[in-house]
């Protein structure tokens, strides 16, 4: 490698500095970058640490578990100069292999070299595992799914030449059958994941690099369905059965998981509206199925494997080593820091696929086959998003797709005829949205509604800022919107409540739904630690008591309504029962015929009795329940926090370029767009937080209280969670036993802070490791 910066150096004095060398539009901040580290090892992408082809041990791809190829950055420094100069010799990739004949691949069974046996073929479909599983955990296709030689158009086409003219063995004939599902799976992924459009660059990297996807081959092979690639592999392990060996199995297992990963994903990317329940349920079985076959796959390699999950001797990592190079497409990454991407071993790598494909069913095929009502969709919704092992990109992505499709929320639902319902079942009457102008209402209500259930799809981060810039706007105007049709609806039927009051059913509900929003906004902020510090973390729970205060406000206001409700339509089915049965037994008099007796049983009446309780309404008051669990919880946090800066444990801060004050209102400026709730201001925060007239002890008994009351709640939660299925249940038990830690952590630190007669010396750290969102303040 020659040095041509003192070259480049000399030619660009002579260029003036009012005129560019490069002056493309398309020479963008990150080329010039790039271009200001070219020929500087660390940073050079187009070079690859020698090493790496000296020592055949690194054939480990900087597995996870295992050690790194490369020396890390921090310790460079501790290096010797001649260490680093030795650490820093760097070579150019590996160039492309144009033919099979040129390259070292395992192919040719009589090689003596590399010959392609049962072992390879077994080692070589495992990596392909480990490049699936990188891609799916963010990494670009030039540094997994490429990495594999056989993936590349040339060798892709001999491989299919020699099917063609049936020059296979059975070895070739899985070789050539994999290499194409994996391309097709991946194409199929990055498809799915645009489309959703829901990523964030650690999720997923949608960069293609131009690379074909199979598409160049014979159309048999690049455009074949599934059955028809179904079939091939059918025929393949029907050949591979007749010798059972354990390779052998984990062959079949691999191959069957490629087919069966991508039946999943061609199925929920291509149904219709008239066998969503058909094809769900087919394909939960399916799962079902496979699954079984895949955990024994795992339990085999776990057999085969060391405790660090590695089961590869020296001579299968030769044959990775031939067939697999993580740094053949290096050039296309440019001239950035030389990444290490990690790839997982076999065995981690395919208990991470295996619980996606699982997740298939636990989430996806659970929510379209039981989200019957709005309610029930927003609770497992919700509950996908909250879960601790947070899914994969490809599941939320598939959710969105399956989200909205035909016209129809989950390809069976009408989304305006679920709101209504939803909209009833929350006090607002069936007469507002069955007038012409509750129907435009309704279908100006799907589009924001809509965004509700596909906020629970995104990245906890994302949430928020979607919230900001997209849903604050569009409730903020059907607030009033929704004031205008509770005024067209009492005005159309003569209504008007006591003392000329206005009845805002249609207003409470989207109230309701407006609160939810921005006491999530903030609950999020809380779990994303953007409220650093105590008296941020003040600020916070003091401002989300007061969302939380608004919503059970207006739910209590809903459910009175729905009671009063139920109680006058109960009242006029009893008033006609009793109408209809006397007028049975008026009928039932009068002149009989002789000789015969009236033998005819009256008829039944016809009214059916009101079902006063339903699970819909199991799952709100538990929803309720929880609301006031994490309101009481948040009054206690903001007066423990108020009676640690009376006691002098913690100070508020002070700063020199800004203000406490300026600090509140860019915290909360994006719900100024929102009439209501009001925007609450620094002074009402002032006023709300100051108890320095109150006394010590009792603050500190009074934050005691807040904990030992959401305790209570709490065991009445959890003794109710058993009667809830699954989807209607808005909580966890995990969730609750965290919320139970944290209030008994408070109430125990709470008591020794009462208990301390010198208070300064104490130094509060707020904890979240409990719960993400409620924090254990301890000393």
């Amino acid at each position: 490698m020659q040095d041509i910066t003192e070259l480049i150096k000399d030619a660009a004095k002579s260029l003036p500095h009012d005129r560019s060398f490069i002056a493309e539009e398309s020479f963008s901040l990150y080329d010039s970058m790039s271009a200001l580290d070219l020929m500087e090892p660390r940073m050079d992408g187009c070079e690859v640490d020698i090493t790496y082809y000296q020592n055949r041990q690194a054939i480990t791809r900087s597995r996870k578990n295992n050690q790194f190829m490369y020396t890390e950055q921090d310790k460079i420094k501790e290096m010797s100069d001649s260490q680093l100069k030795l650490n820093l010799q760097t070579v150019p990739p590996r160039p492309m292999p144009r033919h099979i004949a040129e390259s070292s691949l395992p192919w040719d069974p009589n090689d003596d070299n590399n010959s392609l046996n049962i072992k390879s073929v077994n080692v070589i479909l495992l990596e392909m595992l480990v490049c699936l599983d990188g891609y799916l955990a963010g990494d670009s296709l030039a540094e997994t799914i490429y990495t594999c030689i056989y993936t590349h158009e040339s060798i892709l086409q001999e491989m299919a030449d020699a099917h063609d003219q049936e020059k296979c063995t059975t070895l070739q004939k899985v070789l050539f059958v994999s290499t194409l599902l994996l391309l097709k799976l991946s194409h199929m992924i990055r498809i799915i994941v645009q489309r959703a459009d829901i990523y964030e660059e650690e999720d997923f990297t949608l960069n293609s690099y131009n690379f074909p996807f199979a598409k160049r081959l014979d159309p048999k092979y690049a455009d074949a369905t599934l059955e028809e690639l179904s079939n091939m592999v059918n025929q393949i392990l029907q050949e591979l059965k007749q010798d059972s060996t354990q390779d052998v199995d984990i062959i079949c297992a691999s191959l069957a998981f490629f087919l069966n990963f991508l039946e999943a994903c061609v199925v929920l990317t291509s149904r219709t509206k008239d066998n969503v329940v058909e094809q769900t349920t087919a394909l939960q079985d399916s799962i079902r199925t496979n699954a079984v076959a895949m955990n024994h796959l795992v339990e085999k390699i776990t057999s085969m494997s060391s405790e660090k999950g590695i089961l590869y001797t020296a001579n299968d990592e030769k044959i990775i080593f031939s067939a697999f190079d993580p740094y053949i497409h290096r050039h296309l990454l440019g001239n950035t820091p030389v990444r290490k991407v990690v790839l997982s071993t076999p065995l981690y790598a395919l208990k991470n696929l295996l619980s996606i494909y699982m997740d298939i069913d636990a989430s996806l095929c659970t929510l379209l086959l039981q989200g019957d009502s709005f309610a029930r969709i927003k609770t497992i919704l919700s509950n996908l998003s909250k879960r601790p092992q947070k899914l994969n990109i490809l599941l939320r992505s598939l959710i969105v797709v399956n989200l909205y499709f035909d016209d129809l929320l989950l390809g069976r639902h009408s989304l305006a005829l679920l709101i209504a319902k939803d909209m009833q079942q929350k006090a607002v009457p069936k007469s507002v949205t069955s007038t012409e102008f509750g129907q435009h209402f309704l279908e100006r209500l799907c589009k924001p509604m809509y965004d509700i259930l596909k906020l629970f799809t995104m990245n906890r981060n994302r949430q928020r800022g979607y919230i900001d810039i997209v849903m604050l706007k569009d409730w903020s105007k059907l607030l009033q919107e929704a004031a205008t049709v509770d005024v067209l609806f009492q005005r159309e039927f003569g209504l008007g409540g006591q003392g000329n009051r206005a009845m805002l059913y249609v207003s409470n509900f989207i109230l309701s739904n407006s609160s939810f929003l921005l006491e999530h906004h903030v609950g999020l902020g809380v779990e994303l630690g953007l409220f650093h510090g105590a008296y941020h973390a003040l600020t916070a729970f003091w401002y989300r008591d007061f969302l939380i205060s608004t919503r059970l406000n207006v739910l209590t206001n809903m459910k009175e309504q729905v009671k009063a409700r139920r109680q006058m339509e109960e009242q006029i089915r009893q008033e006609e029962l009793a109408k209809e049965q006397k007028q049975l037994k008026n009928s039932g008099g009068g002149k009989k015929k002789k000789g015969k007796k009236n033998t005819k049983k009256p008829a039944s009446v016809g009214i059916q009795p009101i079902e006063l309780k339903t699970p819909t309404d199991d799952r709100e008051d538990m929803e309720y329940l929880l609301l006031t669990v994490k309101r009481t919880l948040c009054r206690g946090i903001v007066r423990y926090l108020a009676a640690l800066y009376q006691a002098k444990v913690l100070t508020k801060p002070c700063y020199r370029f800004t203000s406490q004050e300026i600090c509140f209102r860019k915290r909360f400026e994006a719900f100024g767009q929102m009439r209501q709730p009001p925007l609450l201001t620094f002074e009402d925060f002032s006023k709300g937080t100051d108890f320095e007239s109150v006394p010590s002890a009792t603050l500190i008994s009074s934050a005691a209280d807040c904990f030992n009351s959401t305790k209570k709640l709490l065991d009445e939660l959890s003794t109710r969670f058993d009667k809830l299925e699954e989807t209607y249940r808005c909580v966890d038990r995990d969730e609750i036993k965290s919320l139970q830690k944290v209030c008994i952590a408070n109430s125990i630190y709470l008591s020794k802070l009462g208990s301390s007669k010198d208070t300064q010396d104490l130094k509060a750290n707020l904890d979240y490791s409990s719960h993400k969102e409620f924090c254990i303040i301890s000393f």
